[in-house]
C-alpha cells in the first residue's frame, strides 16, 4: 500500500516546520544561555577587580595617615656636623718622628707604615652630631609599578605615584645611613656625600610635607566611595543572573 504526498501534504508539512521551529527555538534558548552564562562570568571578575581596587586604595590611604603622623608629629628631618679636617698621614708621621727611639724600623715596618699612610693620606674628619629617621616611612602597599588597578582613574593612579616616589627616595637614605653615628671618622668625600644626602633627605621630607595630604586622601575616599556604589549595583545584578 503506497502513501500519497498529495493526501498527506498538510501534515508533512506541519511536522517539518514544527521541528525547524523547535530547532530554532532550542538555539535560541542555547544562546541566551550562553549569553547569560559569559555575562554571570564577566560580571564576578569585575566584582573580583573592583574589591581589589577599593581595598587598595583603602591600604594606601591608612599609610598616608600613618606618615602624615610621622612627618607632623615627630622631627623627621636630618642633620650632620663635622669636626676640622685632620691629616692623618701627618699626623701619623709627626708621632713617629716623636717618639724618640733609635731603634730602625724593619723593612716589613716600613712596608706596614707605608702602606698605613697611603691609606690615610687624605684629610678626615670626626663625625661630631648625627642624626637621621631611624625608622621609614610606610610604603608597603605601593611596589615599583602601578598596580593591576583597571578601575582606578589614571589621573589618581599618577598623584598616589608622585607621593610614593618621594616616600621610597626619603626612605632609600634612612637606610644607607642606618650605621652612621656621631664619632665616627669619615673621609672629606665620604662627608660630602652625607652632606649631600641630608640636604636631600630634608628636601624630600619638605616636599612631601608641600603635598596636600588631605586633599590627596578626600580624592582617594572618593573614588573608595565610587567604587563601592558600582560594586554594589554589579553585585545585585550577579544575583539576578545566579
Amino acid at each position: 500500500m503506497s502513501i500519497s504526498f498529495t493526501e498527506h501534504r498538510r501534515e508533512l508539512v506541519a511536522a517539518i516546520v514544527g521541528a525547524s521551529l523547535a530547532g530554532v527555538f532550542s538555539l535560541a534558548v542555547g544562546l541566551y544561555s550562553l549569553t547569560k552564562g559569559f555575562e554571570f562570568t564577566q560580571n564576578k571578575e569585575q566584582l573580583k577587580s573592583l574589591r581589589q581596587d577599593i581595598e587598595f586604595l583603602t591600604r594606601v590611604r591608612s599609610e598616608i595617615d600613618a606618615n602624615t603622623q610621622a612627618l607632623l608629629g615627630k622631627d623627621h628631618t636630618a642633620q650632620a656636623t663635622f669636626s676640622e679636617p685632620m691629616n692623618l698621614s701627618a699626623m701619623m708621621k709627626g708621632m713617629s718622628g716623636k717618639t724618640g727611639s733609635k731603634k730602625q724600623p724593619t723593612a716589613e715596618e716600613q712596608a706596614m707604615l707605608k702602606e698605613m699612610l697611603r691609606q690615610f693620606d687624605q684629610e678626615s674628619v670626626r663625625v661630631v652630631t648625627f642624626r637621621f629617621p631611624r625608622v621609614p616611612l610606610v610604603a608597603d602597599s605601593w611596589k615599583t609599578s602601578y598596580p593591576e588597578a583597571g578601575d582606578i582613574p589614571f589621573e589618581l593612579l599618577s598623584e598616589i605615584n608622585e607621593y610614593y616616589r618621594r616616600v621610597r627616595s626619603a626612605n632609600s637614605l634612612i637606610d644607607r645611613h642606618e650605621s652612621l653615628a656621631a664619632g665616627a671618622s669619615l673621609s672629606s668625600g665620604y662627608k660630602k656625600a652625607v652632606e649631600e644626602d641630608v640636604t636631600f633627605f630634608n628636601s624630600q621630607v619638605d616636599e612631601l610635607k608641600k603635598i596636600d595630604a588631605i586633599k590627596l586622601k578626600n580624592k582617594i575616599t572618593t573614588e573608595i566611595s565610587s567604587l563601592s556604589e558600582r560594586r554594589k549595583k554589579l553585585a545585585l545584578t550577579v544575583e539576578k543572573l545566579d
